[in-house]
């Protein structure tokens, strides 16, 4: 069992850092933390394994290509428009697509800008399979929230859905979604893969922030968008 995060030289200033902090107090595993930096963060403790982002095959490459459209850095009619920052959601894609390849069990996505607030039993972790391949939490009608995913590399649907999961950057398959962010990608990969869905209550006008009722909430407290800067 491992958990994977990543975040740029900033995050880890504005919230990474307290991630981290909160993490190794709290979770029974190691965490691969993918950071954007020429050195290391500053936060060192044996839970953590740092790795550079940019160190990732094809990583320079992809954002060489896109780096030059601003569609792609969520410039849409001249407005910012984060649905279709590629650029920026992309980055988490990569981390886990590496993480995965590398790692033979569960396999935890936690976004840089959660707190975990008490100790989470690696039971706990572990039965939220289920025996299925992935953990997340899905909002019918509209796209999975991803601050938070588990994947078990040894299931016998893993296979197919990681194949599928890398070909949405490396086919640009994308760029015909229509939204150009790992959320989309996740929920496209996902087609008829087992999965346990946390949030399967969610309906179309309740809270989008799926992640404090779900059986997560206890656990952890997802800061994202402007939340994580209060």
């Amino acid at each position: 069992m491992i958990a994977v995060t990543s975040f740029s030289e900033k995050g880890y200033d504005q919230y990474g850092r307290e991630c981290l902090k909160s993490f190794v107090k709290h979770w029974p595993c190691d965490i691969v933390v993918y950071y954007e930096s020429d050195l290391p963060p500053d936060f060192e403790h044996e839970k953590i394994i740092y790795r550079r982002f940019w160190d990732i095959p094809n990583t320079s490459v992809f954002y060489h290509t896109i780096g030059s459209v601003p569609q792609a850095r969520g410039m849409i009619g001249g407005e910012y428009n984060y649905n279709f920052d590629l650029w920026k959601f992309s980055r988490k894609m990569f981390a886990q697509f590496e993480t995965l390849a590398n790692h033979e069990g569960k396999v935890f996505w936690l976004d840089a800008d959660s707190i975990t607030k008490e100790a989470i039993p690696e039971s706990f972790l572990e039965n939220l399979f289920e025996d299925k391949c992935l953990v997340y939490l899905g909002r019918e009608g509209f796209y999975t929230e991803t601050g938070f995913v588990g994947f078990d590399t040894t299931h016998r649907d893993f296979t197919s859905f990681f194949d599928r999961y890398v070909q949405v950057l490396q086919k640009g398959i994308i760029l015909t979604l229509e939204r150009w962010h790992d959320c989309e990608a996740f929920d496209w990969a996902r087609h008829e893969t087992s999965g346990n869905n946390l949030s399967s209550d969610w309906k179309k006008g309740l809270s989008l922030h799926v992640l404090p009722k779900s059986v997560l909430g206890k656990y952890l407290t997802h800061n994202k968008g402007n939340r994580k800067l209060h």
